[in-house]
């Protein structure tokens, strides 16, 4: 999934890429999280979470803003596939956003998606 926008102003962008292996699944989000572009950003969590993936990458380093429906759905997630699943590679807009909702103990967050993956070098 590249490219796809459901929102009506053509100039508002969210991308999400699907990358897959046999244990994890890696979303990788660029644009602006809000309402014109959460229910995008809604289905692409959901369906990444229905697979039950052992681990579910949520790189966010391209988010430029992260609204409170953003934050919604990442519980929501959070929710569905348990805590030590879902990991966040937050952009500096999305990290200071989880931490002001003072969600920074209940998101697990990495610097980067190979950290997250529990790549090593």
């Amino acid at each position: 999934m590249t490219g796809l926008d459901q929102s009506p102003d053509p100039d508002v962008e969210l991308d999400v890429r699907v990358r897959r292996d046999e244990r994890a699944v890696v979303l990788e989000i660029d644009g602006e999280v809000d309402l014109v572009t959460s229910g995008r950003f809604h289905t692409a969590l959901e369906q990444a979470g229905s697979a039950r993936p052992d681990v579910l990458v949520l790189d966010l380093r391209g988010v430029a803003f992260l609204g409170s429906i953003g934050l919604s759905h990442l519980l929501e997630v959070h929710a569905l596939v348990g805590a030590g699943v879902l990991r966040v590679v937050p952009s500096p807009a999305a990290r200071r956003t989880i931490e002001v909702a003072c969600l920074h103990p209940v998101l697990t967050m990495y610097d980067t998606v190979e950290d997250a993956l529990g790549v090593t070098r």
